[in-house]
């Protein structure tokens, strides 16, 4: 059985902003200018870019 304190805090869950999110994290359709694969964050895209196209990775950071 759920106590008082336990059920306040759960109703106010529903109406409390989530935090923000590292902008790396944040859900974000992005595509690969080179293969035109879809990524959902700059993270992804970073990774995909550095393990699909080395040569461009290199390009990309001058």
């Amino acid at each position: 059985m759920l106590g008082l304190e336990d059920y306040v805090n759960r109703i106010l869950g529903f109406f409390v902003k989530p935090k923000n999110k590292n902008s790396d994290q944040v859900y974000e359709r992005m595509t690969c200018k080179v293969c035109d694969q879809i990524c959902y964050n700059k993270k992804d895209l970073r990774i995909h870019i550095k393990a699909e196209h080395p040569n461009i990775e290199n390009s990309l950071s001058k």
